[in-house]
């Protein structure tokens, strides 16, 4: 099965308004200089039963502090495409701090071979969303 230039979904909870208003703004590289943004994710060919992890920095670029930010994971199931939210905590990031974390995709022993299209959540808590 294939999975082909996933996006990435960027989401804020609990923080008012859209990425870029209010300073809140995380950005993906594939360096370490964060240089090369990345704003799809092409995981390649997976089998039932695999699961893949590309490790990509994320930063935070806007101008605050981010109180809580989560990498999520792709899950493919008999249902097709399916996210968690929260699979990966990456914490707080300062303005300008930088992390290495992994992006997942998981295919269920049993999911149907084909191609499969979704995204893979960041989402970024505010400071009461989670302890």
């Amino acid at each position: 099965m294939r999975c082909k230039k996933l996006k990435i979904d960027k989401k804020y909870v609990g923080i008012p308004g859209e990425e870029g208003e209010n300073g809140f703004e995380i950005s993906v590289f594939e360096d370490d200089l964060c240089n090369e943004e990345v704003k799809n994710i092409d995981f390649g060919p997976i089998e039932p039963g695999e699961e893949i992890d590309i490790w990509y920095w994320i930063k935070n670029t806007g101008e605050v502090k981010l109180p809580n930010v989560c990498v999520g994971m792709g899950i493919i199931n008999d249902n097709g495409w399916e996210t968690i939210d929260d699979e990966f905590i990456g914490g707080e990031m300062e303005v300008g701090e930088k992390k290495m974390v992994p992006f997942k995709l998981k295919v269920d022993p049993e999911a149907s071979p084909g191609k499969y299209a979704g995204s893979i959540p960041i989402t970024v808590y505010g400071p009461d969303q989670i302890a």
